[in-house]
């Protein structure tokens, strides 16, 4: 079923992207959640006279993204953990933490799903964690993990 996605969805597209789904997955997920329509002719004729618009968006969005992805990327992100002898840690970095320590450097237009992070950061250590946009703009985080100090 061809549709056209209202919002930003993760593995699938874009906000104004029109793609081929499945049936059960437009009726049981993106329609209940207001995240897509059917391409119906009347709503594809409206997309394509909208698409040197959204073009246009998406080119300064992804300038946008860059600026600050460039910048935030500068810095190096130093967590401070309790861990044990070994260096394995308590707690873990995830996403969520990366993501709000991303957007804490500047990178305001960032996306949590942006963060390629297979599973938490859970020793001791300096990792380099992807980041990869629709845009095209893609880096390295890194991330430093200390011992935390104990006051």
């Amino acid at each position: 079923m061809k549709v056209i996605l209202l919002k930003d969805v993760a593995n699938v597209g874009q906000k104004r992207d029109i793609k081929e789904v499945k049936d059960g997955f437009f009726r049981n997920f993106l329609v209940p959640q207001g995240l897509a329509e059917i391409a119906t002719p009347k709503a594809l004729a409206e997309w394509e006279k909208n698409r040197e618009t959204r073009e246009r968006e998406r080119a300064n969005m992804g300038e946008k993204v860059k600026g600050e992805l460039e910048r935030a990327l500068e810095k190096q992100f130093a967590f401070g953990k309790k861990a044990n002898e070994k260096g394995h840690l308590y707690d873990k970095v995830d996403k969520e933490e990366l993501f709000a320590r991303l957007r804490e450097a500047g990178a305001k237009t960032a996306k949590e799903e942006w963060i390629i992070l297979k599973e938490p950061l859970k020793k001791i250590g300096e990792f380099e964690v992807e980041i990869k946009t629709p845009f095209g703009v893609n880096g390295i985080m890194r991330v430093a993990i200390a011992l935390e100090k104990v006051k």
